[in-house]
């Protein structure tokens, strides 16, 4: 490194550190590092002089004797020797890769320019987002699991980034992400309060698209398609709005799968809207497929198509071919031009080989630095050489950030979390790569306008909210519930909705609890003379699956209370989506412990189906004592639900006395899992109990007959298999097989006349073993609906939310199909009964019953 490179960093270094000295902090001195450099001009020298001046003023970080952590959240602990560890959380395999290595280069090299703080090293945990909410979800779990981790710099994909500053923020992680830009994630109702972003908004982005399109294309019809990511909807709504209040038309506005293999119907049937140009803010799979297939769709030939920064890397342009000529993508305005970007710029190509490859290297090298500024600013140093950094005071130094020049601009975070300095640019695509034709500048922007708009709008509701504080009378209904309420007209419906896995492989599953929630409905009637009308939604059995259903349910403010989701990985986002916006959750399926866990339960979320620690501690129970057997085998595929599982049956069957020789786990859509189970058979288990969905379950069964070692085995699965669609898609391998899950023996009244309801009604015996606990967990929001709402003379009726979240919460002793049901504190409402079944090709036959009092 050159003595001017080595004096350019230190100058940048010590204006990072004055600039968040501003925000009350402290720093180390740094005159060691400034003396290694010599100004060569006058100007330099007078530069430096005055440098020297500001950093004599500074006083040094405060050394204590004893560090004593008083931070309201928690305090990072720093040994003498020990690293200042942060993380990356981005997209760094498959598809979308080259949109999170670049970034991915970007943290490496400011951590690389910083060197250390006050003496420690600065190491990296790197961990993959996966482009996915699934990803992000796994990504903060690890992170939230290692109490050295400081900050993270993360995610790529807003898709990851909303489950992910959940999980973190909770936990009080500071988080900042150099790509999301989907609005939701800075909303002033739905923001996590640790996240931040280096990134634009894209509300931004969104009305520099439009106004392209219409003031300098003077296209005035468009069309737009999106995946359901919160990125791709986001930007693909804020398009259409901008595009229409300009005065274009939307045409069409569509989603279509991210995985997709075929876009032809859905781009024939926009073809018939005869748009003049389709925008598609979507990734690099679903983008080139598009982009391809668009050529050759009759009506689409003389289309401008255009997409945004989600495919702004070379992999798009190779893997859509000759197609991109001449189309745009709107993203980042990449014209830095600053002696920084020069610098970053010759370290990223010397360093990686190869020029950027995407939009965001440079966010995330600004990103980084905000996060070590803010260490820097509020560490505490001990005697010994020892640190300690409070977490909210954290969070706070990096909120204070403040005209802080980075590559990208002059970054200041505004009190929803954004930082950017927003410059957009809309560039032109060919083989040779993006050209920027067109700039739209922070200042041409109307976000402020929109956000003065909005505090107008919230303004206004809180002068209504103040007006309408009044004593209640019969005849005018006044809402005083602390977070809102559901207005019904004296002829609408009250609406409830349902978020359970209705399509694909496990459809068996959730369309068994549909069934029950449509017949506690019909049971039901009516409530006050107001019919119960219910909006189904797909869970999906994923991650995003309960994510999109969530966004879907909070959207409508007519909708009460929510039935759902199926499976725990699902339930997870959604709890936190729902619950955010205060609309009451009842899982009739969901069983994975960390959904009712007293550190990350959300307040509204409940369910009636029982919770593993007893489930996994039944299987456990058996096995040992029942079956004789000490060695087993554990497999998960890291959804919360099996990975939770599979950790209290190994947990509990250690605490017996048992051995678990293996506990690995596979991914859901595996279709190899043979070397997996060679090395498993290595082990030599006596049972392997694999606690997964139906497709995995039944690979896994059926490959299981055929690896040597393994033909004596037992195995065992659990309620998530319970299904007819298993025993058929797994054949003879079934036969003799164990499966743990809910007692199906109700025996009462109350499910006698239900199961002859539901064999008239869908002409077949249920079909998985969450019906009942659907149906009960129905009626308890049913029920407390009834003892809330509040009526007029006229039959129009207001239900307040946070009253009906107490509602449920107070259930005791109802009895129900599947019980006595009442609600603990942490919203397990279940009777626990767990049954162990073998399995054949006539069915789960129960063999064995596990009493909780045991």
């Amino acid at each position: 490194m050159n003595n001017s490179w080595k004096r350019m960093l230190t100058i940048l270094f010590v204006l990072g550190l004055l600039l968040a000295a501003c925000g009350g902090g402290t720093t180390a001195p740094v005159e060691e590092e400034a003396a290694e450099t010599e100004p060569t001009t006058s100007e330099e020298v007078a530069e430096d002089e005055s440098m020297d001046e500001e950093m004599e003023e500074e006083e040094p970080a405060e050394v204590v004797e004893e560090l004593v952590c008083e931070d309201e959240i928690g305090c990072v602990e720093i040994g003498p020797d020990d690293p200042i560890r942060i993380a990356s959380a981005l997209v760094v395999t498959g598809p979308n890769e080259s949109l999170g290595l670049d970034s991915q280069y970007g943290v490496e090299i400011a951590i690389a320019d910083r060197g250390e703080i006050f003496g420690h090293a600065i190491e990296l945990q790197a961990e993959d987002d996966g482009c996915s909410a699934e990803g992000g979800q796994t990504a903060g779990q690890k992170i939230v699991s290692d109490p050295s981790i400081a900050g993270v710099v993360g995610t790529s994909c807003s898709g990851a980034g909303v489950p992910m500053s959940q999980i973190v923020c909770g936990a009080g992680v500071v988080m900042i992400s150099p790509s999301n830009t989907a609005p939701v994630l800075t909303d002033a109702e739905s923001r996590q309060a640790c996240y931040f972003r280096t990134a634009h908004n894209d509300k931004i982005q969104g009305a520099a698209m439009a106004n392209y399109v219409f003031n300098e294309l003077g296209i005035t019809r468009a069309a737009a398609i999106h995946d359901g990511d919160p990125y791709t909807e986001g930007l693909a709504t804020v398009f259409s709005d901008s595009f229409t209040e300009l005065g274009g038309e939307i045409v069409a506005f569509e989603a279509e799968a991210a995985d997709a293999t075929n876009v032809e119907p859905l781009l024939t049937s926009v073809a018939a809207a005869e748009p003049e140009l389709i925008y598609y803010p979507v990734f690099i799979p679903l983008g080139s497929l598009i982009t391809k297939t668009a050529k050759e769709v009759d009506g689409l030939e003389d289309v401008v198509l255009a997409a945004a920064d989600g495919v702004q890397s070379p992999d798009f342009i190779e893997a859509s071919g000759d197609a991109v000529n001449g189309m745009i993508v709107s993203g980042p305005n990449l014209s830095f031009g600053n002696e920084i970007y020069e610098q970053f710029l010759a370290t990223y190509t010397t360093e990686y080989g190869t020029d950027p490859t995407a939009p965001f290297h440079a966010h995330a090298y600004d990103a980084t630095n905000i996060i070590l500024n803010a260490i820097d600013a509020v560490a505490q140093e001990g005697a010994d050489g020892s640190l300690l950094i409070g977490r909210q005071a954290l969070i706070d130094a990096v909120a204070a950030t403040e005209g802080l020049e980075g590559i990208t601009g002059t970054l200041t975070c505004d009190e929803n979390g954004d930082c950017a300095d927003p410059k957009i640019a809309v560039s032109e695509v060919s083989l040779d790569g993006f050209e920027a034709i067109w700039e739209f500048g922070s200042d041409e922007s109307s976000m402020d306008d929109m956000e003065d708009e909005e505090m107008a709008e919230e303004d206004d509701e809180s002068a209504m909210e103040e007006e309408m504080a009044e004593p209640m009378i019969v005849d005018e209904l006044v809402c005083e519930d602390e977070i809102g309420c559901v207005e019904i007209s004296a002829d609408d419906p009250i609406r409830i909705a349902s978020a359970l896995v209705v399509t694909g492989p496990n459809e068996s599953l959730g369309l068994d609890s549909q069934y029950g929630v449509e017949i506690a409905i019909a049971d039901r009637g009516e409530i006050f003379g107001h019919a119960i009308e219910l909006q189904a939604e797909d869970d999906g059995c994923s991650a995003e699956g309960g994510q999109t259903a969530g966004q879907k349910i909070v959207s409508d403010p007519s909708i009460a209370g929510v039935v759902g989701t199926s499976c725990s990985g699902a339930g997870v986002p959604m709890s936190q989506i729902v619950c955010g916006a205060g609309v009451v959750m009842i899982s009739p399926s969901n069983t994975a412990p960390v959904l009712t866990d007293a550190e990350s339960r959300q307040a509204c979320y409940f369910r009636t189906a029982h919770n593993d620690k007893i489930q996994g501690a039944a299987m456990a129970n058996y096995v040992f004592n029942e079956l004789g057997i000490t060695r087993a085998a554990a497999i998960h595929d890291g959804d919360p639900y099996t990975e939770g599982l599979a950790t209290v049956f190994s947990d509990s069957f250690t605490e017996l006395g048992g051995e678990i020789v293996a506990f690995e786990a596979e991914a859901a859509d595996a279709t190899n899992v043979e070397p997996l189970l060679t090395s498993v058979a290595a082990a030599e288990p006596e049972l392997i109990y694999y606690p997964v969905f139906i497709p995995l379950g039944s690979l896994i069964t059926k490959t299981a007959k055929e690896v040597d070692g393994l033909e004596d085995v037992v195995l065992a699965a659990a309620d998530g298999v319970q299904s007819p669609d298993f025993i058929e898609a797994s054949g003879d391998a079934v036969n003799g097989m164990i499966v743990s899950g809910p007692n199906l023996s109700f025996g009462n009244e109350i499910y006698e006349q239900f199961l002859a309801t539901y064999t008239t009604e869908y002409g077949t015996d249920p079909t998985a073993p969450f019906h009942a606990h659907a149906y009960d967990a129905t009626n308890i929001i049913l029920d407390a609906i009834e003892r809330v709402a509040v009526l007029d003379a006229d039959g129009n009726m207001l239900i307040g939310r946070q009253a009906l979240i107490d509602a449920v919460a107070a259930t005791s002793g109802k009895e129900g199909i599947t019980g006595t049901l009442t609600c603990d504190e942490n919203g397990d409402c279940a009777d626990p009964k767990i049954a162990v079944s073998e399995v054949s090709q006539d069915g789960f036959e129960a063999i064995w019953q596990y009493d909780i009092s045991e």
